[in-house]
């Protein structure tokens, strides 16, 4: 598979950067050479000019010292006093002059300086101080007039090794720094190379399945639009959800679960095509966009592939899951131009396969999307169902097979919706997905009790009222204190309440499901299996639960005339009622021949058209009114 991905954006790359800043780096350190240089030439300078005042000064007080010895003629004294100079470094002769520019007196600290001694004899000497290369001449004054001169030699040898000396040193301190600011930098460079590769891969590439992330997908989907925008050479892209991903994390705990998206996640990275580009967007969620468009045939085979890339297990800790994906399909540029619009169609194309059958494959259509956008409108108008005082209980009688009488109701939920009565087919699957189904499960218990409580108060006893749970309520751990607090509210007594939950919702988590209803049945309600003999509840945990009654499916009711499976069906249910001591009731019954036949194999309760719809409040009341009169 081909994961190269675009460079972030926002972010330069660190090696081109520091490429581009070496040649600077270089013009750095020659300037800093060139000012140490110049800064060693204004040094030289500003110790030169000391020196000389030095010896100037030094001179001044020999000229006055040395004048008597020159007006007496005194050459010893005037040796004496020119020796003097031998403390200062920086003078290397001395030579005093009589008036006829002839040596009277000199000094030299190295006999090999004595042909500079002659040369020094005939420089031009004058009235006034003077400076020539290395030469000061002074005057010497006697009785307001000039006498004679002093003539000094300076050596400048040790200020120019002290000045080389400081110089080297100051050069040896820059190199040296700058080599180590040069490695510093190389350093940071490898640094910031490392952080900006795991930046780079933080960004881009997910942390638990190691393929490109959310963030990659919408800057290649993004980048391979534009390069298509001219050509509009379609493409698939394919949208894949884990089925029943959050069982995994719920039995196993997290830590398996990122452990199977991994695994599989490296499967598909490495069995399908390099040119189709898988991307991990989050949880359960992957996409891929496939190179080209491929006809009809080609993308079913490949579906097929991606199913038999997964059709052996993954084992995890020594354990064994089998993986199934739905998936959603949509094409560029027919399913959208932009990758909001490639990726909500695929996602359209998902959610409505997942919602008929999970594990299959979906391409997107018009017609989804408008399934789509209509249970989009359903949902924000179901969340102000309630407030809006929009929802209805109507109320089904459930009858004695044996006296025709009634001995309950189930409270069946209408949505009451611009002036039209939704049934719950409608709603119902809408409100599970969205999660409202709590909401309205726990309005509908509260409506139910309330309206038991009036009736019991109005006179109306002996029968129990029947509310639906959800999956979603029974999986709830609040259910018992919700159902407990209602009944405190209301007031209504717990032996007239009784709670249907399907035997496909009670399969699901069967070991829950029966903490949950032993909770319940504590409180003293009822609980009833509806759909009975749809799912495939098993014997040894039936008689387990804590269940009071069973209600026969109608799918088995409704060709109970004529399908000898259906009465074999039914006469099996009755015998394994009998036999755990449970009470039954059959649904849709509309024909008196279907009630006899029920009533004579021991079927003791019946619900269905043949004795009454379900029915708004106030007729409900009347009519369990009279029954209750006939059974007086």
């Amino acid at each position: 598979m081909n994961t190269t991905l675009p460079t972030l954006p926002a972010t330069r790359p660190v090696q081109n950067f520091f490429l581009r800043q070496n040649p600077q780096f270089a013009i750095l350190a020659l300037a800093l050479l060139l000012i140490t240089f110049s800064l060693g030439y204004l040094t030289h300078l500003s110790l030169k000019n000391q020196l000389l005042e030095m010896v100037n000064d030094q001179a001044r007080v020999i000229v006055d010292n040395i004048s008597p010895a020159l007006q007496f003629g005194d050459r010893d004294s005037a040796q004496t006093i020119l020796s003097s100079l031998n403390s200062n470094r920086s003078v290397e002769a001395a030579m005093l002059l009589d008036t006829d520019q002839k040596p009277f007196a000199q000094w030299f600290k190295h006999r090999e300086l004595h042909p500079k001694l002659t040369q020094m004899q005939y420089a031009n000497v004058s009235d006034t101080p003077w400076l020539s290369d290395n030469v000061i001449s002074l005057p010497v004054w006697i009785n307001a007039s000039v006498q004679g001169h002093l003539l000094v030699l300076i050596n400048y040898d040790p200020l120019k090794t002290r000045l080389l000396t400081l110089l080297s040193i100051t050069i040896i301190v820059v190199l040296l720094s700058l080599i180590a600011a040069y490695f510093m930098l190389q350093k940071v460079q490898r640094a910031l190379g490392r952080s900006e590769a795991a930046l780079y891969q933080q960004a881009n590439f997910d942390g638990i399945t190691h393929l490109p992330n959310r963030y990659a997908f919408f800057n290649e989907l993004g980048q391979t639009l534009g390069r298509l925008a001219p050509t509009r050479n379609p493409f698939f892209l394919l949208f894949f959800d884990l089925d029943n991903f959050k069982a995994v994390n719920d039995t196993h705990g997290h830590i398996t679960g990122d452990k199977l998206l991994y695994a599989v996640g490296q499967r598909m990275h490495h069995n399908l095509p390099k040119d189709w580009r898988l991307f991990h967007l989050g949880s359960d969620e992957f996409v891929m966009i496939t190179s080209i468009a491929l006809p009809p045939a080609q993308l079913e085979s490949a579906l097929r592939m991606i199913k038999q890339i997964l059709k052996s297990p993954f084992v995890i800790d020594a354990n064994e899951f089998f993986v199934t994906m739905s998936i959603g399909i949509s094409r560029y540029p027919e399913h959208g131009q932009t990758v909001e619009a490639l990726l909500r169609s695929a996602d359209t194309a998902l959610h409505a396969g997942k919602r008929e059958h999970k594990g299959q494959a979906r391409l997107f259509s018009e017609e989804l999307s408008t399934l789509s956008r209509n249970r989009f409108k359903t949902e924000n108008a179901l969340r102000h169902a309630i407030e809006l005082d929009e929802l209805r209980l109507f109320y089904q009688p459930q009858i004695s097979l044996s006296t025709g009488r009634i001995i309950g109701v189930e409270a069946l939920l209408r949505w009451q919706h611009a002036e039209k009565l939704i049934a719950p087919d409608e709603f119902i699957p809408v409100a599970e997905e969205s999660g409202l189904i709590l909401e309205l499960g726990e309005w509908a218990l509260y409506e139910g009790c309330k309206v038991r409580k009036h009736w019991l108060d109005q006179g109306l006893s002996d029968f129990t009222i029947a509310i639906n749970l959800s999956s979603r309520q029974l999986t709830d751990i609040d259910l018992p204190f919700l159902v407990q607090t209602v009944l405190e509210r209301t007031c209504l007594p717990a032996r007239l309440l009784e709670l249907e939950i399907t035997e496909s919702m009670l399969m699901r988590d069967l070991d829950k499901a029966v903490v949950a209803l032993q909770k319940l049945r504590r409180l003293g309600v009822k609980i009833a299996i509806d759909d009975f003999g749809t799912g495939y509840s098993s014997i040894a945990y039936l008689k387990q639960l804590p269940i009071d009654l069973l209600k026969i499916d109608r799918s088995f009711v409704r060709d109970l005339d004529h399908d000898e499976n259906d009465r074999a069906i039914i006469k099996a249910i009755l015998q394994l009622a009998q036999t755990l001591g449970l009470n039954t009731l059959a649904e849709g019954i509309e024909e008196d021949s279907q009630a006899e036949y029920l009533k004579q194999h021991g079927c003791r309760l019946g619900q269905g058209y043949l004795w009454a719809k379900a029915l708004p409040q106030s007729e409900a009341f009347v009519k369990i009114r009279q029954s209750q009169q006939l059974k007086g």
